[in-house]
C-alpha cells in the first residue's frame, strides 16, 4: 500500500518532534519508515496510524539524546546523529594518528631543514599567507551556511567544529604556536611544522563538510522540484 503525499509529511513531522532536525538524516529515515509503514498496513491490515506508532517504536534508540562526553566536546543530539558524529571524529583521529606517526618518524630520525635568513622570513610570510587563505576559505564556508536555513548532519558538524578554527588561526597569528623556520636557531622547528599541517588539514576537512552539504542541498532540491 503506497502511502499518500500526507502521510509522508506526518512522517516528517513526527521525526522533527523526535529531534531529527537534519535533511539528509529525514530524508533516509522517511525512506526506511514509509517502506516499513507500507509493509506493517499490508501485512497486518492495520490504517496508517496505528502502523506509524508501531514502526516508530522501533527507531526510538535512534531517536534517544546521546553524548560521548569529551571526545566530541560534551555535545548531546540524537544517537543517529551522535554515532555520525562520532564516526567521522574516529575518521579524522587516524588520519591524524598517521600524520604524527610520520612527524615522529622525522623526529626519530632527527631530520631538520636549515634556512638562511632571507628562506627563512620568505617561508614564515608564505606560511602565514597559506594560514589566512584557508582560514578565509573556512570562514566564508561559514558564512555560505548561515545564508541558508537547510540543516545537514555536515553542517551541524561543520558549525560545532569552527570555533576551535579561530582558535587555532589566530594562536598562529599572533604568536601563541610557533611559525617556523626559527630564525634564532636557523632550522625548522618540527614541532611548529606538525602544528601547521594539523591546522590546514582540519580546515580543508572542515571544508569538505560544506562542499558534502550542499551536494545534500542540491539532490533535496532537485528531488522536490521533479
Amino acid at each position: 500500500m503506497k502511502l499518500t503525499i500526507e502521510q509522508i509529511a506526518i512522517i516528517d513531522e513526527a521525526l522533527v518532534l523526535n529531534g531529527i532536525i537534519y535533511e539528509d538524516i529525514k530524508l533516509e529515515l522517511t525512506d526506511h519508515i514509509a517502506s516499513e509503514i507500507e509493509y506493517e498496513m499490508t501485512k497486518n491490515a492495520t490504517d496508517f496510524e496505528i502502523a506509524l506508532k508501531e514502526v516508530f517504536k522501533n527507531w526510538k534508540e535512534q531517536f534517544k539524546l546521546k553524548t560521548y562526553g569529551v571526545w566530541l566536546g560534551n555535545y548531546s543530539g540524537a544517537k543517529i546523529f551522535m554515532d555520525r558524529f562520532l564516526q567521522f571524529t574516529i575518521d579524522e583521529y587516524k588520519a591524524g594518528f598517521c600524520l604524527l606517526v610520520i612527524f615522529m618518524i622525522q623526529k626519530a630520525l632527527n631530520f631538520d631543514v636549515t634556512f638562511t635568513d632571507d628562506s627563512a622570513n620568505f617561508t614564515i610570510i608564505a606560511l602565514k599567507v597559506l594560514l589566512c587563505i584557508v582560514f578565509i576559505i573556512t570562514v566564508t564556508g561559514r558564512i555560505m551556511l548561515k545564508k541558508h536555513q537547510f540543516k545537514t548532519t555536515f553542517s551541524e558538524i561543520f558549525k560545532r567544529r569552527f570555533y576551535l578554527t579561530i582558535v587555532y588561526f589566530f594562536g598562529f597569528i599572533l604568536g601563541a604556536f610557533p611559525i617556523l623556520p626559527s630564525l634564532e636557531n636557523n632550522y625548522s622547528d618540527s614541532y611548529s611544522i606538525f602544528l601547521v599541517i594539523i591546522f590546514i588539514f582540519y580546515n580543508l576537512n572542515s571544508f569538505r563538510l560544506v562542499a558534502k552539504h550542499f551536494k545534500i542541498k542540491k539532490q533535496f532540491e532537485k528531488s522536490f522540484a521533479s
